[in-house]
């Protein structure tokens, strides 16, 4: 076998803490590659290069990592039934990827393998602190792997050096593009069979949004969406925070003929103050105005989910900074008091305990003002209720423990029966007396003793508040108790309901 050694560096991307980096990050990382064949087939310190893949080095050099050692590189057959002395490989072809050290160069973490002369593939394993063989790895398989690796990466670095914005924009999505499949992947794969591009899938919507016009980064959004479980970029970079942005979600916004999916990504960007607020060109008093009329129309149609993030980008509407305006309210109230959806109530809920006045608030909910609790996630098993309380406490902290009110509706809806109980928080380390200031989410759990079969029950929270315990109360959630199998067949199911 040809007596070959790879030396590869790039700079870029430096694998999480603690995880074990891949061949990919390895190729990205490393800002020098070179073939080499080394000196001593079996303590192979010093290499001779023989074709540089990226970077450059003298005709003459001979390359002598500074961090290799014998013990380190050295490595040995596995011992036969009759055992023996063990026998070392001969080492014929090496990769290294390597970084500067000083006037020298140093392998980076994990940065190591060998073929020997047998054909066996051997990797650097950090955890062992030695050489081990790599299963199913074909030395010529994985080199092919590195180099189409690298000419990817060239490409991609081409792609970043164009000059003109909207074709380096167009390059990139490109890029990603053609590489689809690897963006799709949930696992880093092997080192002949990679999937996934680690870091670098964010880094180059990072790239993208930088430059890309408002359909650009639009195009941008939805295929990080397609390729992130419908996630949205973390940063959309200036795009959005101008006015023809803005306008553009809009109109993605009021397009009743645009998938739902697109319209909540729109509505999702639009619920976001730095998009609202950025520095590229704030938004003026007359583009708010303009922006809550055309969202408070979208409160009559869609989903419930479309809806609950239209009353998210109203909220976030009515409170830029220095241009709060309660222009929503009334709309905000009238679907409160007609809704009877609790995922849409409650959004309803928290929006207006935010942008309502007291009196508005005292009069629609009882409550005290900026006072309202929402209950999610609520499940039950047995008589045993699980759930998690979202709360505004208009900046106060609550110090008692609420009690949860329990009501057995009848057939007609009627409340046939009441009882209270005290829940348990699970999630309050310092117990009611240290207090709970709403900043993050409560989670409740509650006896109810004995419940009839193949009957709805209703609950929500009571309690006090303040110095001078004002009386407070939640929205509402339901659930059912499913019939007994033997009396319906049908139902076997335990009776829970999801909200979020």
């Amino acid at each position: 076998m040809r007596s070959v050694v790879l030396i590869v560096l790039l700079v870029g991307f430096c694998p999480a803490a603690g995880a074990a980096p891949t061949l990919r990050d390895l190729c990205r990382s490393a800002p020098l590659i070179v073939l080499a064949s080394p000196t001593d087939p079996v303590t192979p310190l010093r290499f001779r290069p023989t074709a540089l893949l990226r970077g450059s080095l003298p005709a003459t050099a001979q390359l002598v990592p500074t961090n290799l050692d014998a013990d380190k590189v050295r490595s040995f057959k596995p011992l036969g039934p009759a055992g023996g002395k063990p026998q070392p490989h001969h080492i014929e072809s090496a990769l290294l990827f390597l970084e500067r050290d000083g006037e020298g160069w140093k392998v980076l973490t994990e940065g190591l393998r060998f073929c020997t002369d047998q054909g066996i593939t051997l990797q650097w394993s950090d955890r062992v602190k030695g050489m081990t063989p790599a299963a199913e790895v074909r030395w010529p398989v994985l080199i092919s792997q590195v180099r189409a690796d690298l000419l990817a990466l060239d490409r991609l670095e081409a792609a970043r050096r164009l000059p003109r914005p909207e074709r380096r924009v167009e390059a990139l999505l490109a890029w990603i593009a053609s590489h689809r499949d690897d963006f799709r992947a949930v696992s880093t794969g092997s080192d002949v069979a990679p999937t996934g591009w680690g870091r670098l899938q964010f880094d180059i919507f990072d790239w993208i949004f930088a430059s890309a016009t408002p359909s650009q980064a639009w195009q941008a959004v939805n295929l990080f969406a397609e390729l992130n479980n419908a996630e949205l970029p973390r940063n959309v970079g200036p795009a959005f925070t101008s006015r023809a942005g803005r306008d553009l979600l809009f109109q993605i916004v009021s397009d009743s003929k645009r998938l739902q999916g697109e319209r909540l990504r729109a509505l999702q960007l639009l619920s976001r103050s730095d998009v609202l607020s950025g520095a590229t060109e704030p938004i003026t008093k007359e583009e708010q105005i303009q922006g809550l009329d055309r969202l408070t129309t979208l409160l009559e149609v869609g989903s419930e989910e479309f809806r609950v993030q239209v009353v998210r980008a109203l909220v976030t509407l009515s409170q830029v900074e220095g241009l709060a305006d309660p222009r929503a309210v009334p709309a905000l109230m009238r679907h409160y008091k007609d809704s009877r959806k609790e995922l849409l109530r409650g959004e309803l809920a928290l929006a207006l305990a935010q942008l309502a006045s007291a009196a508005q608030w005292k009069a629609v909910s009882g409550n005290p003002p900026g006072v309202v609790a929402v209950l999610r996630d609520v499940e039950r098993a047995d008589s045993r209720l699980t759930f998690w309380v979202d709360a505004r406490l208009g900046g106060a902290s609550l110090h008692e423990a609420p009690q949860l009110v329990l009501e057995r509706l009848g057939t007609l809806g009627f409340v046939s029966e009441t009882r209270r109980v005290v829940p348990v928080a699970l999630n309050l380390p310092g117990g009611w007396s240290a207090g709970w200031k709403a900043d993050v989410p409560l989670l409740l759990q509650a006896d109810l003793g004995k419940l009839e079969p193949g009957v709805q029950y209703r609950v929500h929270l009571v309690g006090v508040i303040g110095n001078d315990r004002l009386a407070w109360k939640s929205e509402v959630a339901r659930f059912n108790v499913p019939a007994q199998p033997n009396s319906d067949p049908t139902n076997r199911r335990s009776g829970f309901i999801r909200s979020r």
